[in-house]
């Protein structure tokens, strides 16, 4: 299963007896965009807010695979250019220091205040409003661009039929997305065996080759911003699913300490 950061989830599967593989949708309306693809019928069999899927041709199903090939990202891109959608992203809209609530309403008060610190000094170091404001082309965007929005059905890309809500935002935002979706990982653990085979290192970036354009200080920023955003939406399900309390979320208070106090710079591990 796999929950976006809207809240909807989605758990795929494959009937053995058909052959034909299905996804299970969970979330309310405004959680989701229908896609209207062709490939997929809805069966109605629940009667709460789960929707059922099944494909309409046999084969083996995979919703969730990390990490697939570029030229993925080039079939999703295709398929998000035909959605319509006309609300702008609400880090354009209230600014980027108020995204914790957005993906995360119970963060608790100190993390939310380091957060918003950890904005500032995106701003002072790496000019994050200028970058997140600069003209470019606009498309369909959302925080779960990545290997969660694809469908494989024999390991040939499809279009899934419903994805978390999409929002008017620069294209930029889509790839640098995928790139962190696709390859990133981290902070591990300082004393694990993973860390300590990679020399130290805390954040890894698989096979990931980075392209000229992307090395520059204004990408950057975004980056770090967007890694802060894609951890908060993490921490807030495993919250969700794990526990009532208002613990610290305790990766995004490591990443931030790491590349703000620290000065660890992941992105550059790519240069």
């Amino acid at each position: 299963m796999y929950r976006f950061s809207t809240g909807l989830s989605v758990m795929e599967g494959n009937d053995k007896d058909t052959r034909y593989g299905y996804l299970i949708y969970e979330g309310k309306s405004y959680q989701n965009v229908m896609t209207h693809s062709t490939l997929w019928s809805p069966k109605n069999i629940f009667d709460d807010n789960r929707r059922f899927w099944i494909l309409n041709e046999p084969g083996v199903l995979k919703a969730v695979q990390k990490p697939l090939p570029d030229d993925y990202f080039d079939s999703l891109s295709i398929d998000l250019d035909q959605v319509e959608t006309d609300e702008i992203h609400p880090t354009l809209l209230n600014g980027p220091q108020n995204e914790t609530k957005r993906l995360f309403p119970r963060i608790n008060v100190r993390t939310e205040k380091k957060y918003v610190e950890f904005i500032d000094f995106l701003e002072i170091k790496f000019g994050l409003s200028e970058s997140l404001n600069a003209t470019s082309k606009f498309g369909a965007f959302s925080e779960d661009i990545g290997p969660c929005m694809i469908g494989l059905l024999n390991n040939k890309y499809i279009k899934l039929p419903e994805w978390p809500k999409l929002y008017k935002a620069p294209l930029k935002w889509r790839k640098l997305t995928w790139l962190l979706n696709n390859y990133f990982s981290g902070p591990y653990d300082a004393d694990t065996e993973v860390v300590k085979a990679m020399a130290g290192k805390r954040f890894h970036w698989g096979n990931l080759h980075l392209e000229d354009h992307f090395k520059n200080i204004s990408t950057e920023g975004l980056v770090y911003f967007f890694i802060s955003k894609l951890i908060l939406s993490y921490q807030a399900w495993m919250k969700e699913e794990d526990s009532t309390s208002l613990t610290d979320p305790r990766a995004l208070d490591d990443f931030i300490d790491l590349v703000k106090d620290h000065g660890i710079r992941p992105w550059q591990y790519l240069y």
